[in-house]
């Protein structure tokens, strides 16, 4: 089985695939990659950082459709009644 024996994926290059054992072993050795950290550009004068004090919704969200349906409707409400 491919996950359990070396193999070669192209010999002439000297690419060799391992066992999955032997890749877990190596990984447990010199670890995983770590990204740099990501620097904070400071902020500009008069910018202050936002800070939110509490949920922006409260979990509804009405579709396109229905926020023009709700338009329509406060719209034709302050409209005067024609007869």
């Amino acid at each position: 089985m491919l996950l359990d024996h070396y193999t070669w994926v192209d010999r002439a290059q000297g690419k060799v695939r391992i066992p999955v054992e032997r890749a877990m072993e190596l990984l447990a050795q010199s670890g995983l990659p770590v990204a740099p950290a990501v620097v904070q550009a400071p902020l500009m004068t008069g910018e202050s950082k936002p800070v939110v004090r509490y949920p922006l919704t409260n979990g509804f969200a009405r579709t396109g459709y229905e926020q023009d349906q709700a338009q329509d409707a406060a719209a034709a409400a302050q409209r005067p009644e024609q007869k």
